[in-house]
């Protein structure tokens, strides 16, 4: 016999289930009314009339395919299945199915199947394979329920949280600034710095504007501390003031200097190269006695005393003196012969003039 022509004789037998039912738990609400009746004021009646109660609750519950498939398990009167099963007394779910898997219209409809033709051979191996695929059944069905529960748990969150956004407030949008990229400026070093001078006309003094960077910061200490040696060279000057005269000026020409002095000597520098230029220039502009040609073929004759200028003649001051001896360079190419026969021949003419001449009177028209 097959599985399916079993499956149809359970259902035939989920009536008598339904049966049972109602004659257990008419049977079960007389005994509570017979309790009640006895001792209505005794604990002990109204513990034992709430199990009742509970026990009927639990019969309503059951499952009718359940209750078939454990009576075809277990024959007997109510005493012998509980022996067997031996349930605790606080399952009532197992006591409630013992009760109505026992019931006596329940077990002879059970007995009429297994005692067929067709099933007395083969109903124990149905049974077990309508068992299996029950309980497989039954574990999917609860599953099914965990999904479903579990999805309405998500769902209902998910509610919960859109409320809870709508409910915020809406951020501000704030615009980042665009970060600059710093690029680093190599580092230089210069030996010597340019120097902007602001002329004093009163005081005739040049004075640098602005805060020089001092080359001493980036010099390691080491190095602050070595002084180089300073060579100098003697070197005689005429002086070109005294027309007949054989004044000579010494001077050193420092060839090296120390590190420590370097600033005071670019202030110098730029004070005698700024003032004295100035005046030498000033003073080849009034003269017009060749003075510019002189210095252009200067490199062609030997080194001689230069006649004094015009304005050399009319300033005596000491400080135009200093000024003049500090102009003249030591390494002055000499002049060309043509302009030193030139200069000889003017400086004899100059002389002459200047000497007196002796005035005779004739007298011989007063002797006549």
């Amino acid at each position: 016999m097959s599985l399916s022509a079993f499956n149809n004789k359970v259902i035939e037998l989920e009536k008598s289930v339904k049966r049972s039912k109602v004659r257990i738990i008419r049977k079960l609400t007389r005994q509570i009314e017979h309790e009640r009746k006895k001792n209505p004021d005794d604990e002990r009646t109204t513990r034992k009339v709430k199990r009742i109660i509970d026990e009927i609750h639990q019969i309503r519950k059951l499952s009718n395919k359940d209750v078939v498939l454990f009576a075809m398990e277990h024959e007997g009167t109510i005493a012998d299945v509980l022996q067997a099963c031996k349930p605790s007394s606080d399952d009532l779910k197992q006591c409630a199915l013992i009760r109505l898997a026992t019931e006596k219209s329940l077990q002879s409809d059970v007995s009429s199947l297994k005692n067929h033709e067709d099933y007395a051979k083969s109903w124990q191996q149905l049974l077990i394979m309508y068992q299996s695929r029950h309980e497989k059944r039954v574990a999917w069905k609860e599953k099914s329920k965990d999904f479903e529960k579990i999805e309405q748990a998500l769902v209902d969150q998910q509610k919960e949280l859109q409320e809870i956004e709508q409910k915020l407030p809406k951020p501000l949008k704030v615009k980042k600034p665009k970060a600059e990229k710093t690029k680093e400026k190599p580092r230089v070093t210069h030996s010597k710095q340019a120097v902007v001078c602001v002329l004093d006309l009163e005081k005739k003094t040049a004075e640098p504007l602005g805060d020089q960077p001092d080359d001493d910061e980036e010099q390691p200490e080491m190095m602050e501390t070595e002084i180089k040696p300073v060579s100098s060279s003697a070197t005689v000057i005429n002086d070109p003031f005294f027309v007949n005269s054989q004044h000579q000026i010494t001077y050193q020409k420092r060839t090296s200097r120390d590190k420590n002095e370097s600033e005071l000597d670019d202030k110098r520098f730029i004070e005698h190269s700024y003032f004295i230029d100035a005046l030498s220039s000033s003073s080849n502009r009034r003269d017009g006695k060749g003075d510019l040609a002189r210095k252009k073929w200067a490199h062609l004759s030997p080194l001689a005393r230069s006649l004094p200028s015009a304005t050399s003649k009319k300033t005596s001051n000491g400080s135009i003196k200093n000024s003049k001896s500090k102009v003249e360079d030591t390494n002055t190419p000499p002049l060309h012969p043509s302009w030193e026969a030139s200069k000889e021949a003017k400086s004899q003419y100059r002389i002459q003039k200047s000497e007196a001449k002796k005035i005779v009177f004739n007298n011989s028209d007063d002797e006549t």
